[in-house]
């Protein structure tokens, strides 16, 4: 079954590159937002039941969502391994890890559209837009990544060609 897939990131950027850029700054934010977990006092994250106006409180131990981020930067540096060594199937945990993040992406969208109309202080359009938003932009970045591996295990199946006929 084919997929989606593109020649150039943004237009003009080739896919190799756009992969690196992407790798490197998933490893940097993924580091930023870990070191920002384990220095913040929240420790809570609330929820809001539909129609009411009471908060319910999860708590989440920051340790585990540091632990979560480092997980996804092995997953990132894996994916830049694949593309800087010429190993297609590094990347698929990287590939895997955006698939995720669009199925996060796509939950957030629909929590925030219950919430839409709920709330006597006017709409969160804004914030359902917003999630749609990400949800495309992390929806492009999985077409990039993975047109990136299909273009990476084609090149590798043409060298193999070649290196069979030249025997």
């Amino acid at each position: 079954m084919p997929c989606l897939t593109v020649k150039n990131c943004c237009g003009y950027i080739d896919l190799e590159t756009s992969g690196i850029m992407m790798g490197v700054l998933d490893v940097f934010f993924r580091i930023y937002f870990t070191y920002t977990i384990l220095n913040t006092d929240q420790r809570d994250i609330f929820f809001q039941l539909r129609g009411t106006r009471e908060k319910t409180y999860v708590t989440v131990p920051p340790e585990f969502l540091a632990f979560l981020n480092c997980i996804c930067i092995v997953l990132s540096i894996t994916f830049l391994l694949g593309i800087l060594a010429g190993r297609p199937k590094f990347m698929i945990p990287g590939i895997i890890q955006s698939f995720f993040s669009i199925i996060v992406a796509i939950l957030f969208s629909i929590n925030a559209s219950f919430y839409l109309f709920s709330y006597t202080n006017g709409p969160k359009i804004i914030t359902f837009i917003l999630y749609l938003c990400v949800t495309a932009f992390f929806f492009y970045l999985l077409i990039i990544q993975y047109s990136l591996y299909k273009s990476m295990k084609a090149m590798l199946k043409g060298q193999a060609k070649s290196n069979t006929h030249a025997v």
